[in-house]
């Protein structure tokens, strides 16, 4: 292989971000001799969860026939992005997140989306959290929560929650 494109015009930055990233990590580990079975079903179930009509072996065999294309109308992907709130301030020193709930709950354990324009797509995990300065498992719209994200997100940054569709 002398080029690799990943397709991106059209998709979302989420969607960019998770398919850059797998690929990414594949190809250094192909090239550390670790590429294994199980790391390439853990980066399909990883490429899963964002925006796909299935997976095919693309033009790589020849040209692909008319079984390979997919027949799936919309997408399979096994999470979506659902809105929840805004980035009200980030905390660099404590790497805490400040954020307004404008829609819909989040609770301990849930994934969380980051997408901002200078930041890009963040992901990351609640781990624990503060509501309304409290110590709390579970927040809902209206409150302000704050959390720890090791990674710089900005000040109206959109939030959004991970849910699994399937």
């Amino acid at each position: 292989i002398d080029s690799f494109k990943i397709e991106g015009r059209k998709r979302s930055p989420e969607y960019v971000a998770k398919v850059v990233s797998v690929y990414r990590n594949a190809i250094d580990l192909y090239f550390e001799g670790k590429l294994t079975a199980e790391k390439k079903k853990e980066f399909l179930k990883e490429l899963e969860t964002v925006y796909n009509r299935g997976f095919s072996s693309g033009f790589y065999f020849g040209v692909p026939s008319s079984e390979d294309y997919a027949g799936v109308e919309g997408s399979k992907a096994t999470t979506r992005k659902v809105y929840v709130g805004k980035v009200l301030n980030y905390y660099k020193e404590p790497e805490v997140v400040h954020i307004l709930l404008e829609s819909g709950k989040i609770k301990i354990g849930d994934k969380i989306l980051f997408i901002g324009e200078t930041t890009g797509v963040v992901e990351t995990e609640i781990k624990e959290m503060r509501v309304n300065e409290t110590e709390e498992s579970e927040a809902q719209k209206g409150d302000e929560i704050t959390f720890r994200v090791p990674t710089l997100v900005r000040r109206n940054d959109k939030v959004y929650l991970i849910e699994k569709t399937q």
